[in-house]
C-alpha cells in the first residue's frame, strides 16, 4: 500500500485471522490497472472516506483502502441530484445503523 503502510499491514493481519481470504494491500497504481480500458466513473478512483463524503466519509488519512467505478459505456455528466452530488439523479443516504 502508497498509505499508512504499518497500519495497512496491521490490518491486512487482523483480517487474515478471521478470514481465509487474504487481504492483500495494493497501491492506488496497482489498483487502477484493474480497471484497464474502462471508463471511470466520477468521483474516480479515490480513497473510500472520499468517494462521496455526503454520506459521512471519512478523512484519507481514516481510510486505508480506494474505491472506484468504472464503465464499458459513455457515462453521461448529470446535473447534481438533490443532494447535491453531481452525477447521481437520486439522494444518497447512509445505511449505517444506528
Amino acid at each position: 500500500s502508497d498509505v499508512a503502510a504499518e497500519a495497512t499491514a496491521e490490518a491486512a493481519r487482523l483480517f487474515g485471522l478471521e478470514c481465509p481470504t487474504p487481504l492483500v494491500p495494493r497501491s492506488r497504481e496497482q489498483v487502477a490497472r484493474f480497471f484497464g480500458d474502462l471508463t471511470p466513473v466520477g468521483p474516480g478512483l479515490v480513497f473510500t472516506g472520499e468517494w462521496h463524503p455526503v454520506i459521512g466519509g471519512h478523512p484519507p488519512e481514516h481510510t486505508l483502502m480506494y474505491a472506484g467505478v468504472g464503465s464499458c459505456v459513455q457515462v453521461p455528466d448529470l446535473p447534481p441530484g438533490p443532494d447535491g452530488v453531481a452525477g447521481l439523479p437520486y439522494p444518497l443516504r447512509s445505511v449505517r445503523p444506528r
